[in-house]
C-alpha cells in the first residue's frame, strides 16, 4: 500500500523536474532541483517529527506539500487509514501532483512550440 501512496509524490517530483528544466537553463535546473530535494528532506518531517515542532517551522511544513507526502507514507506503512492521517493528505498530494503535472505540460508544450517556430 505504501508504494501506491508514493505515486502522487513521484508524479509531482517528475513534473517539477520537467517544469524547472523547461523554464531554467540546463546549468541552473539541476542545482535548483537539488535545493528542492534538500528542502523536501528537511521540511517534510522525514528526519524529525514535524508535528512536535511548534510555531513557524510547523506552519512552513504545512504550507508545503512535502509534509503531506511523509504523513501519507507513514500512515500507510503503519496501516492507519484515518481521515486526518491518510485520506486528506492523500487528496492534497493528488491534487497538487495533478496540478503541477498540468502546469508543467502546458509550459513544456508552449516552450516546444516556440522552439520549433524559430
Amino acid at each position: 500500500m505504501t508504494l501506491i501512496t508514493i505515486i502522487p509524490s513521484a508524479i509531482m517530483f517528475i513534473s517539477l523536474k520537467l517544469l524547472f528544466s523547461t523554464v531554467f537553463s540546463e546549468k541552473s535546473a539541476p542545482g535548483l532541483c537539488s535545493v528542492i530535494i534538500s528542502l523536501d528532506s528537511f521540511l517534510s518531517g522525514i528526519w524529525f517529527n514535524a508535528e512536535s515542532t511548534t510555531g513557524v517551522i510547523l506552519k512552513i511544513c504545512k504550507l508545503l506539500p512535502f509534509h503531506y507526502y511523509t504523513k501519507t507514507a507513514r500512515s500507510s506503512s503503519s496501516l492507519s487509514f484515518r481521515l486526518d492521517e491518510f485520506i486528506l493528505p492523500l487528496i492534497i498530494i493528488t491534487i497538487l501532483g495533478t496540478a503541477i503535472s498540468v502546469i508543467s505540460s502546458i509550459v513544456f508544450k508552449s516552450k516546444m512550440r516556440a522552439d520549433l517556430s524559430q
